[in-house]
């Protein structure tokens, strides 16, 4: 099954980077962390405690970049993959 969604970077001088991704006409806004969960297993696939919630594991899949376009503080190409692990805390917003 493909999936796709779409991400927006974001700039202020006073809160930096941000991102705004859209799937499915839902949106979420995201910030990077200096915070790293605390994983139960190496396989990736137990709950992960972060900032003291604990976070269970609900996909893994492979991600390419199909469509680039604008200015990014990475170099970024249409075709660059990797594998992304999503993590969900419900009924956490």
């Amino acid at each position: 099954m493909n999936y796709e969604w779409s991400e927006y970077l974001l700039f202020s001088p006073y809160q930096g980077f941000r991102w705004l991704s859209e799937y499915n006409g839902h949106w979420n806004f995201l910030k990077t962390t200096t915070h790293h969960p605390q994983a139960g297993e190496t396989d990736g696939r137990l709950p992960v405690k972060y900032l003291n919630k604990k976070f269970l594991h609900f996909q893994t899949y492979a991600s390419r970049v199909v469509f680039v376009l604008g200015e990014f503080y990475w170099k970024v190409t249409a075709g660059e993959s990797c594998t992304v692990s999503d993590y969900i805390c419900p009924p956490s917003s």
